[in-house]
């Protein structure tokens, strides 16, 4: 009778097997298409060079993925390999720009630099 009184999707406060047995098919469906999408407008030279770039930095091919993805246009010409190697250079580039570190050096109060010199005196 409890059971009864209980919300749907409410079947004792934890998520059942069944449940996550779904969100991992789920999942896998969804990376599924999303092969078979970079598949059909990738040239098979394009995808041979960012599966060898997913290889040492999956975040890497992961971005370029994405992007290639958002981008796509049905029906157009398969993306060549110059692209993928045009888009990997200017990530590099991005992150190039964000990393950079300028170093400020602040004078200490018994710094040799400082204009003072004890043989003046």
């Amino acid at each position: 009778m409890a059971d009864s009184m209980m919300p749907a999707g409410m079947s004792g406060g934890m998520p059942s097997m069944e449940q996550a047995k779904e969100k991992q098919e789920k999942a896998a469906a969804m990376e599924e298409q999303r092969r078979a999408t970079l598949v059909a407008i990738l040239s098979p030279e394009a995808r041979a060079r960012l599966q060898r770039v997913a290889m040492v930095k999956p975040e890497k091919a992961r971005q370029v993925e994405e992007f290639l993805l958002r981008q796509r246009k049905p029906g157009g010409d398969k993306v060549p390999e110059g692209a993928i190697i045009r888009l990997l250079e200017s990530i590099a580039e991005q992150e190039a720009k964000a990393a950079k570190v300028t170093v400020v050096r602040k004078m200490a109060i018994d710094d040799e630099d400082d204009g003072f010199d004890e043989d003046d005196f």
